[in-house]
C-alpha cells in the first residue's frame, strides 16, 4: 500500500491501529492466501476491503468454504467468487444458503 494511502486504510479499519506490523503482514498474507489473491492484487484488495483483516472475517471464511463445498462448488470457483465479490465475507452462512439454493 502506497504511504500517501495508508491513512485511508487507518479511517476504514481503525483497529488495524492496534496490531503490530507484523501481526498485519501475516493477517494479510493469510487472508489473502487462501484465495490466491496475488502480491500485487494484495494492495487493491486491502485498499478496497480493509475488514479483510478482521479475525471474524477469517473465521468465517472457513465456514463459507465449508458450506460451498457441501453444495459440490469447485474451490476454484469459490476462490473465483470471493476475489471477484469479497463481499460475501461478510455474508452469514444462512443467507448464503439461500443464495445457493436460489441458483
Amino acid at each position: 500500500i502506497p504511504k500517501d494511502l495508508s491513512g485511508k486504510v487507518l479511517l476504514l479499519y481503525p483497529p488495524i491501529m492496534l496490531i503490530k506490523t507484523e501481526e498485519v503482514k501475516r493477517r494479510v498474507a493469510a487472508a489473502l492466501g487462501k484465495v490466491s489473491v496475488v502480491n500485487k492484487d494484495s494492495g487493491k484488495v486491502l485498499l478496497k476491503y480493509p475488514w479483510i483483516l478482521s479475525p471474524s472475517i477469517q473465521e468465517h471464511y472457513s465456514r463459507i468454504v465449508s458450506l460451498l463445498e457441501s453444495e459440490s462448488v469447485l474451490k476454484m470457483d469459490i476462490d473465483h467468487a470471493i476475489k471477484r465479490w469479497p463481499l460475501l465475507l461478510g455474508c452469514s452462512t444462512s443467507n448464503m444458503k439461500l443464495m445457493v439454493k436460489e441458483f
